[in-house]
């Protein structure tokens, strides 16, 4: 008996010990890297935006890996803009037009076309693959989303130094900016698209149906969103949207969501739209995500509140923290 009951206090040494262990890797995940390149500070507010320009927001709240990543460089419009660390995010004040946000080798290009006036939005996402690389997209969020997301992930503002602008300068002729889909959506369409899943999120029959349906066609002209499905269209105004914001992945799929809120007299209603294609689906989602955003604002109604997440409000399906 007395060496069975050493054995087992041998054994709950030892699971302590990894329990330690465990806990001390999962602190040391959720420290960004020292870097001389940038500085971090806390803030939960931004200041208004000047009235003559638009403000695009860059955050990167993920750990994907056990230990701490690199600050990412990003370019504007071929440009140096600044790097991000993980667990931060950046601001840019613009001129209304069209901007370009470039990094590296491996990091896609995302195009805005910004408003004087308004905020935008850009969440990276990163992910590991089946060969252990990491792989980069960004998602497009509602601006309101900006000082919740900040508090909840305990995001802090980074701010490059003059050292780092000096390496970005450097470093320019790395910038890779890579090819943007262009869309040509038929005459009097701001969007249309094939190859499109739709949900009704609020539907719990169609939520446990999955993809047991058709294919959808997604069009969007200046009054309304009109999903064709076989049974017919269905079409959501824009005067009775709501909110407009990203909901999430879904079905064990990286494929972004993009979640529509209205009101259909008097009762609450959604549809949530994403392209099946993989490959293409970041790329849809942003420029879904902007069109529909552009027209529910200019019938005046386009300020969403901050709402809270939903459950689907997850950038990516993994674990948290892969090991390399």
């Amino acid at each position: 008996m007395n060496w069975l009951l050493a054995r087992r206090r041998r054994g709950a040494s030892r699971l302590a010990s990894v329990v330690v262990a465990l806990l001390t890797l999962a602190g040391a995940s959720d420290r960004v890297r020292a870097d001389s390149s940038f500085q971090l500070s806390d803030t939960t507010t931004l200041p208004p935006i000047v009235s003559d320009q638009a403000r695009i927001v860059i955050a990167r709240e993920q750990f994907v890996r056990t230990t701490a990543l690199r600050a990412e460089p990003l370019y504007l419009d071929g440009a140096p803009l600044g790097v991000l660390p993980q667990r931060a995010f950046i601001v840019a004040n613009v001129a209304p037009g069209r901007h370009c946000v470039a990094g590296f080798v491996g990091m896609p290009t995302v195009c805005l076309d910004c408003r004087a006036g308004r905020d935008y939005f850009l969440r990276l996402r990163e992910t590991i693959d089946d060969n252990d690389h990491l792989l980069f997209d960004w998602v497009r969020e509602e601006p309101a989303r900006v000082a919740p997301l900040i508090a909840e992930s305990h995001l802090k503002r980074a701010a490059t130094t003059p050292k780092g602008m000096k390496f970005l300068a450097k470093r320019i002729s790395h910038v890779r900016a890579t090819a943007t889909p262009e869309f040509a959506p038929s005459a009097g369409m701001a969007f249309a698209a094939d190859s499109m899943w739709y949900d009704d999120p609020l539907d719990t029959k169609s939520l446990r149906a999955s993809f047991k349906r058709e294919l959808v066609r997604v069009s969007v002209d200046p009054a309304a969103i009109t999903v064709t499905q076989k049974s017919g269209p269905l079409v959501v105004p824009f005067v009775h949207v709501t909110r407009v914001h990203f909901g999430g992945v879904r079905y064990g799929s990286l494929n972004p969501w993009l979640d529509v809120e209205y009101d259909d007299g008097g009762t609450a209603r959604a549809i949530s739209l994403a392209d099946s294609r993989l490959e293409n689906s970041a790329a849809t989602y942003n420029r879904l995500f902007g069109v529909v955003e552009d027209q529910w604002r200019a019938h005046g109604t386009g300020i969403s509140s901050a709402a809270p997440p939903s459950a689907a409000d997850t950038l990516y399906t993994q674990p948290p923290a892969q090991p390399r």
